[in-house]
């Protein structure tokens, strides 16, 4: 058996959560937001400046700081980076759907260089994150 596993299973946890405390807020917010988009009405905003809105992002906020305390274990073990990208590994629909195409039609080289490119580019623009997301 693997030594330490447990506790290194808990740190990733907890690292999640200490993590996702700057996130859970604003993903709590936006839910109010949201809501008013989807449903077309302001209620939700409204509510979330009363007593129970405030009650109800506290709540959110833990529901989403749960989210850090099991997806951070999994990010952590199964999603580690890999030195020699592929298709398979890029991240997002759109890029991956991209770097499939690339890969079948460029050298292997050609390929690392773009992936790297790209990746550089998504680091170093600001512009271009904001437009991915």
């Amino acid at each position: 058996p693997a030594q330490g596993a447990v506790k290194t299973l808990y740190l990733e946890s907890l690292s999640g959560v200490i993590q996702w405390i700057f996130a859970a807020p604003l993903f709590s917010i936006n839910l109010f937001f949201l809501t008013a988009l989807v449903t077309r009405d302001l209620k939700p905003l409204r509510k979330l400046f009363s007593e129970e809105g405030v009650r109800q992002l506290v709540d959110n906020a833990i529901l989403v700081l749960r989210w850090g305390l099991w997806m951070a274990p999994i990010i952590y073990t199964f999603l580690k980076s890999v030195p020699d990208p592929a298709w398979y590994n890029q991240d997002g629909l759109i890029r991956t759907g991209v770097a499939t195409l690339i890969q079948t039609t460029q050298s292997h080289q050609s390929f690392v260089d773009w992936s790297l490119a790209v990746f550089t580019a998504l680091l170093a623009y600001d512009w271009l994150r904001v437009l991915i997301w």
